[in-house]
């Protein structure tokens, strides 16, 4: 049985499942090592209730989520019981390097376009890749992409 709330959780009130932390040890020291991970099935659980957040300083997306006696079989903990913190924090090492890899394909896909348009853009009769200060600023966001540590300073 989960009871307590949880708030500030992305994406809750449009999820059709989800997983949450739990403190399932209510004596472990320090606390984190009584925590386990439970998957939550649907979200209309009986005592389970979730609630929009109102968007504050751009933040979309967030909900409270409140547990009531909610019931969770036991089938449902994910990796093992009082355990759940070490997972968890397995996943956001892992989550970590895929998050940095999509991060350099976005640039780089973004560096892609911006270079097509400064090509084609004209200004005064040229393209905007033949002026000095544009390729200086190319220069700037490529050598981060091509692992270099140079920096041009900035006056």
């Amino acid at each position: 049985m989960i009871s307590g709330t949880k708030t500030f959780i992305s994406c809750a009130s449009f999820a059709t499942c989800g997983s949450v932390l739990v403190q399932t040890d209510l004596n472990a020291k320090p606390s984190y090592r009584g925590q386990t991970w439970l998957f939550i099935p649907r979200m209309d659980l009986p005592g389970l209730e979730v609630r929009r957040l109102p968007s504050t300083s751009g933040l979309l997306g967030y909900s409270e989520m409140s547990f009531d006696d909610v019931r969770v079989p036991k089938e449902y903990v994910l990796g093992e019981l009082n355990k759940g913190f070490y997972l968890g924090m397995r996943y956001l090492n892992e989550m970590r390097e895929i998050v940095g890899l999509a991060a350099i394909g976005f640039a780089e896909r973004a560096l892609e376009i911006t270079l097509k348009w400064i090509k084609e853009r004209k200004v005064f009769g040229r393209p905007l890749a033949t002026y000095d200060s544009i390729r200086h600023e190319i220069a700037d966001v490529l050598a981060p992409l091509e692992g270099q540590n140079y920096s041009r300073s900035k006056s």
